[in-house]
């Protein structure tokens, strides 16, 4: 009967109206838990999910309607749905984001040397009015989620536009990369496998494509199904395996909260595609 326990507690907020606050905390500690479990998104893209939605999750205590299934159940089932939107609309923007107003911020020149001397970025310069809604602080965050990309031409600019101590960035920029030196070492190995995947998929359907028996021809229908199900299995792992740093490397990096890395992202983001929108 425990998991009736949270169902009764928010029949007795409709009654009462008291505990609100303590009951949307334990809705909102209930809710996270279950979001980050989820196999559909990686753990940013869940905590930034957490961030957009919170407010919709904690007010379903309002909508709740008893009908024999426990609090828990309408709340999980709300969730899904809404992630299933929200996993919608991330694949209509992943290819559209622009993050920072530099044109050349995802432009990697590996010839640069890395600690070489770079006078003009230390020009001190007033920041042009477009630039002066940016939060440096949430800044610095989205910055080092490309710390895998960043040459030393950008890292002056950040540094210069962020004013922030160099060496300590480039510390944190070091700290990042050493930990993305294992997550490459998987993507190359994920590649091969992806690629033999591949190749036994494409084998496979040509001896389908010769085979006239049918009771060989179903068996041989039976294997194809299997290879293609790992190869589309090997597909989504390397979709989902990126080389930049999670917000949860960045937050040990910062010791800063993760909840703090993932609001101060998503509300950059946010702002961001609404002054593109209104432009």
């Amino acid at each position: 009967m425990a998991e009736y326990d949270m169902t009764a507690r928010v029949l007795r907020y409709h009654l009462s109206g008291s505990d609100a606050e303590e009951l949307e905390q334990e809705i909102a500690v209930k809710a996270y838990l279950y979001i980050q479990k989820t196999r559909n998104m990686d753990f940013d893209e869940a905590g930034d999910f957490f961030v957009e939605y919170y407010q919709k999750i904690v007010v379903l205590k309002d909508s709740f309607i008893f009908l024999g299934l426990p609090f828990e159940a309408y709340l999980y089932s709300s969730i899904r749905w809404n992630m299933l939107r929200y996993r919608r609309k991330l694949n209509r923007n992943r290819w559209t984001e622009r993050l920072c107003h530099f044109q050349d911020f995802w432009e990697v020149a590996q010839s640069d040397p890395m600690y070489s001397p770079a006078v003009k970025y230390y020009q001190e310069s007033e920041d042009s009015e477009e630039l002066q809604w940016i939060n440096r602080r949430r800044f610095v965050y989205l910055a080092l989620r490309e710390a895998e990309y960043l040459d030393h031409q950008m890292v002056e600019e950040i540094v210069r536009f962020a004013r922030v101590d160099r060496r300590w960035f480039l510390n944190c920029v070091t700290a990042l990369k050493e930990r993305m030196d294992r997550r490459r070492q998987r993507l190359v190995l994920l590649r091969d496998y992806y690629h033999r995947c591949y190749a036994h998929y494409y084998s496979q359907q040509l001896v389908l494509l010769d085979c006239f028996d049918p009771e060989r021809k179903n068996s041989q229908q039976r294997k194809l199904a299997k290879v293609e199900l790992s190869f589309h299995r090997a597909r989504q792992r390397l979709r989902k395996l990126h080389l930049h740093p999670t917000n949860q490397e960045i937050s040990d990096v910062l010791h800063v909260p993760k909840g703090t890395i993932d609001s101060g992202i998503y509300y950059l983001k946010k702002e961001f595609f609404q002054r593109q929108e209104a432009a």
